[in-house]
């Protein structure tokens, strides 16, 4: 029982140092992957030091996704458009009288709660380990460099 409450204890504090860490990125730091400045887009930081635009790291994840984990980012990624276009629309309405304004304040709120949590969902799924020096990247080791069916495989040949 003592040990269960040392236990308890030590996550409780592991918990509240992660509430206090965080990251930086230099001015100069650029995306690891496509190599222009971190800054110029929306990016992810990883423990490890990698930062990577949102879109670089989409496009590498998807190659190394399975079917149906690509088949929902993509799914995500539609709903997500949808609720930006009602939202732009609430909002253009929102702006005709003061009688729909209430209207649309509540709905444009349940579209933004919407889209957190997609986003939320999209990041567990692309951005929960380093594409290069997770478990991703380790377990593609066993991938060929080019896909045998492409044409530029004739090029390696020996």
């Amino acid at each position: 029982m003592e040990e269960a409450t040392r236990s308890a204890d030590l996550i409780r504090k592991d918990i509240k140092e992660l509430r206090n860490k965080h990251g930086s990125v230099g001015i100069n730091q650029n995306c690891n992957l496509c190599k222009y400045p971190a800054l110029s887009r929306d990016f992810f930081l990883f423990p490890c030091g990698h930062v990577f635009h949102s879109d670089c790291l989409h496009y590498e994840m998807d190659r190394h996704m399975n079917t149906v984990d690509r088949n929902r980012v993509h799914n995500l990624n539609e709903q997500l458009a949808q609720l930006s276009m009602q939202s732009v629309s609430k909002k253009g309405n929102s702006m005709m009288g003061t009688n729909m304004m209430e209207e649309n304040k509540d709905a444009i709120s349940a579209i933004h709660n919407r889209v957190e949590k997609i986003k939320e969902e999209l990041d567990g799924l692309l951005a929960s380990e380093c594409v290069l020096c997770g478990e991703t990247m380790i377990m593609s080791i066993t991938q060929p460099f080019v896909n045998p069916s492409d044409p530029e495989a004739y090029s390696w040949q020996i």
